[in-house]
């Protein structure tokens, strides 16, 4: 079988626009692109006025999200591409600069490339008010007017016609992830070797005077770099050009202060043949229903002071030590904090604390401290996984069965670091706030007018039964936290209320308490 392609080792860059469109154009020659130094007015982002209607469109947005791909390192036949992570840093902190929420993942496999699309589609795919872009760079095929995305494992076709076929992955099936996603507007971008043949039959739009009303409808549009046959080195061209198409204003053809997928396909169309053999493509997707709109972004660089990849104006947390830095930051622009609660990790020394619950500067709950009220009743239970004795004061954990019978030892370890979360807590208590009964403590809490167990229900006037107010209550030996010399403590017997000494390397049940002393 004859292949006009060949193994060829080309980047050309293909950027597939879903939904509103914006598009990308990679380097298609060897011909080095030029930095371009902008002007004063290009570096703050001037425009002459800003568009109402791109504003509207913009805040309409419940999130913006972008999954960047990058194949460079190659396994089986295909030429390395080194210059795709660096390229990739750039696209990326433009991104974070837009607002986007950016998720990066370098040298997937085939199974790991689908794999990656459908888990970010599945993620964020199915808000309708969301926005999303998908960026991949890395090789890619053309055969029979078909395009292909090249995964680390594929070999070449002129090596392996089979094993191409059944790990790269089909244009036809990025065209059906396009089409099942809700999302309002989202784009693909593909720095890759495909040829122009989506845009066959396809009249080139017009170049729009404004932002139109349209913009708020959905759209897939693709910008390619150029036709099968058009190679590139390995060092793309595309990203400087759409870096400056956004962040300095070049693409924003009508000055209104915004890039349209349709201005920014005739930028790279008209820019991309200046430094390299190659003549872009755009149009959009025949769909009628998603062919009606197109894609925003605001233009110019926004600043970013603390140099968190946040744009200042979107930056929830714009002075950021360096430290913070180090530890990382999430798409606000603010040191990361998984638990929500506003202590950030790394000086979290209580990380998992449950939403709503109060904190200390270290991110450790603050114990709540329980008044209690006079009451008939012997016990309270707190609804939280303790129960106050109204007649010594003492917090007791519900749970009368949670750590099973250890040694001493032990046992004093384990109530000592019980903590809100554990046993049924939902008390904000800490690491360090619980402790054993001490054997006076015990003396007070049996009633020996009852045995089996020597323990009240909560309202004084019956023997416990189950969940009135403990739970769990075992009819047998429970640790004290006194000691009896170096190798005795006390205890306690449930079952006749004996309060006597035993060996410490003997086992008996845990009942944590607090407050008291």
């Amino acid at each position: 079988m004859n292949f006009s392609t060949g193994t060829r080792k080309k980047r050309i860059t293909i950027l597939l626009f879903i939904l509103l469109s914006l598009g990308v154009l990679p380097a298609c020659n060897e011909t080095p692109l030029r930095q371009s130094t902008p002007s004063p007015d290009e570096k703050r982002g001037k425009v002459l006025s800003l568009s109402t209607q791109g504003e509207t469109i913009l805040s309409s947005y419940s999130g913006s999200y972008a999954l960047l791909i990058g194949e460079s390192d190659y396994t089986n036949g295909w030429q390395d591409l080194r210059s795709i992570p660096g390229e990739l840093k750039q696209v990326e902190i433009l991104l974070k600069s837009k607002g986007f929420h950016v998720e990066k993942s370098l040298n997937l496999n085939s199974r790991q490339l689908k794999d990656r699309f459908n888990t970010f589609i599945n993620d964020y795919g199915f808000d309708k008010n969301n926005r999303l872009l998908f960026f991949y760079s890395g090789h890619g095929e053309t055969y029979n007017d078909t395009g292909y995305l090249v995964p680390t494992d594929a070999p070449t076709l002129g090596a392996d016609e089979k094993g191409f076929w059944r790990k790269a992955l089909r244009m036809n099936e990025i065209l059906t992830m396009a089409r099942g996603i809700l999302a309002k507007h989202a784009l693909f971008l593909f720095d890759s070797c495909f040829s122009g043949m989506v845009f066959k039959a396809k009249k080139q739009p017009k170049m729009p005077k404004q932002i139109s009303q349209m913009a708020k409808l959905p759209v897939r549009q693709f910008i390619t770099a150029g036709d099968a046959g058009e190679s590139v080195p390995a060092k793309s061209v595309f990203t400087p050009v759409f870096i400056d198409a956004l962040r300095y204003g070049k693409g924003d053809l009508n000055k209104d202060g915004y890039v349209t997928g349709v201005e920014l396909g005739f930028y790279l169309q008209s820019t991309v043949p200046q430094h390299a053999r190659q003549t872009p493509q755009f149009g959009k997707i025949s769909d009628y229903e998603l062919a009606r709109g197109d894609f925003v972004f605001a233009v110019g660089d926004d600043g970013d002071g603390d140099g968190d990849g946040v744009a200042d104006n979107l930056d929830k947390c714009p002075d950021n030590t360096s430290v913070e830095l180090r530890q990382g930051v999430d798409q606000r622009g603010c040191p990361i904090d998984k638990d929500q609660d506003k202590v950030a990790d790394y000086r979290d020394s209580c990380l998992g604390t449950n939403a709503g619950v109060k904190v200390k500067e270290n991110g450790c709950p603050v114990p709540k401290t329980i008044v209690s009220k006079p009451s008939s009743y012997r016990y309270s239970d707190n609804g939280d996984g303790t129960v106050t004795d109204n007649r010594s004061g003492l917090i007791w954990l519900k749970k009368a069965n949670c750590f099973g019978e250890p040694d001493w030892e032990t046992a004093m370890q384990s109530a000592a670091n019980l903590a809100d979360g554990q046993c049924g807590l939902r008390d904000g208590s800490r690491r360090g706030d619980w402790r054993l009964p001490t054997e006076n403590e015990w003396v007070a809490m049996v009633d020996n007018k009852y045995n089996f167990p020597t323990l009240s229900n909560a309202a004084g006037t019956g023997k416990w039964k189950e969940g009135d107010a403990f739970s769990g209550v075992q009819t047998n030996f429970y640790w004290s936290s006194s000691a009896n010399g170096a190798a005795y403590a006390w205890f306690v017997d449930l079952a006749s209320g004996l309060v006597n000494v035993v060996n410490k390397s003997n086992t008996s049940y845990v009942w944590p308490v607090r407050g008291g002393h």
